[in-house]
């Protein structure tokens, strides 16, 4: 390698949905739906992104049924679906129903909670029992 050449810092690869989750929280904290282009620009991500890649993820979210667009012109607006917490109950239902082991899989989820958590969780059981 020459000393003109310079070689260009690996990046560090993503780790499984964290674009997704990145731009579900632009279209949170956004006040109205937006463009690609207003989502790419509100990414801060310390490496650039092509326009296609935001695309892609916008496009696997609102088939997921996590965000929903809108025709705006010759593009769509995207803006969330439902609340983040709503959306990692999703995300934590979806694990549960990959698990041959579910009662132990439940019973390790609710043996690692803080006591308060577990307060939280019993309060929402006997809602549920209760019913509407």
């Amino acid at each position: 390698m020459s000393g003109r050449e310079r070689q260009e810092p690996r990046r560090q690869r993503r780790r499984p949905g964290e674009l997704e989750a990145a731009v579900l929280t632009v279209l949170r904290t956004a006040e109205e739906p937006l463009s690609p282009h207003a989502v790419s620009a509100e990414l801060t991500t310390h490496d650039r992104l092509a326009y296609n890649t935001i695309l892609t993820v916008l496009r696997r979210l609102h088939d997921k049924g996590l965000i929903d667009r809108r025709k705006e012109g010759r593009a769509y607006a995207y803006s969330p679906r439902s609340a983040k917490a709503e959306d990692v109950a999703r995300e934590m239902r979806d694990l549960l129903d990959r698990t041959t082991a579910r009662a132990e899989t439940l019973a390790a989820f609710a043996g690692a909670l803080g006591e308060d958590d577990a307060a939280v969780l019993r309060a929402a059981l006997r809602r549920k029992r209760r019913g509407p």
